[in-house]
């Protein structure tokens, strides 16, 4: 697997750059560039996506309960913590592996002054979520390569020279193709049930 400076090279090697880093902290323009904009390229690859990868579930923090004489809102029974290392969430689980329209836990996000918490009527409430994985060790070669593309897009115009050849452009291309092929991979490694038929379409049937 590809460590985070081994995807920086291959974000280089598709802007047409024969420089190759050792590190991120070498006095070189590339390195510098690549440690600015990697982890940005790396999170907004994670938070967009569905990947096993970086995907956890854990029981939420209880802030505050329908009990408390400070509750922050009369219209949610409870308030948790926003998970520090979550990237985006997904879900708190219902309890049905299969969740419908109706078995969905409602939530709403909300920064409350002190940070961002999560409103829900869900008691012991357990939350699915995209988490930091900053590990490149164990990201799939198609989530790596979709990352260096992206990373080349954003490196392009300092790389280039302003990008005369639009080489930024094209790795933008090859990224779309990239994801949208790692994606598919990923979903593939979930072998989700299907939701029940309704009792009009059962009807019908």
């Amino acid at each position: 697997m590809a460590s985070s400076v081994e995807i920086a090279n291959m974000a280089l090697r598709h802007l047409g750059s024969s420089v190759e880093i050792a590190s991120f902290t070498e006095r070189s323009a590339e390195a510098r560039v690549c440690n600015r904009v990697f982890d940005n390229a790396r999170d907004t690859l994670i938070r967009a996506g569905n990947w096993p990868f970086a995907k956890k579930t854990v029981e939420l923090g209880l802030l505050t309960d329908s009990s408390d004489t400070d509750h922050p809102t009369t219209e949610w029974n409870y308030a948790y913590q926003y998970p520090s290392d979550c990237l985006r969430f997904r879900r708190i689980l219902s309890g049905t592996r299969n969740d419908t329209r109706q078995s969905r836990v409602p939530l709403q996000i909300v920064n409350n002054g002190s940070g961002l918490v999560i409103y829900t009527d869900m008691e012991d409430a357990v939350g699915e979520y995209m988490f930091l994985e900053d590990n490149t060790e164990i990201y799939p070669p198609d989530f790596a390569l979709a990352l260096s593309y992206f990373l080349a897009s954003m490196i392009a115009p300092s790389v280039t020279a302003g990008d005369k050849d639009r080489l930024g452009k094209r790795s933008v291309q090859f990224y779309q193709m990239s994801l949208a092929l790692a994606q598919g991979v990923a979903n593939s490694e979930e072998q989700i049930e299907e939701e029940p038929l309704s009792e009009f379409t059962r009807a019908r049937s």
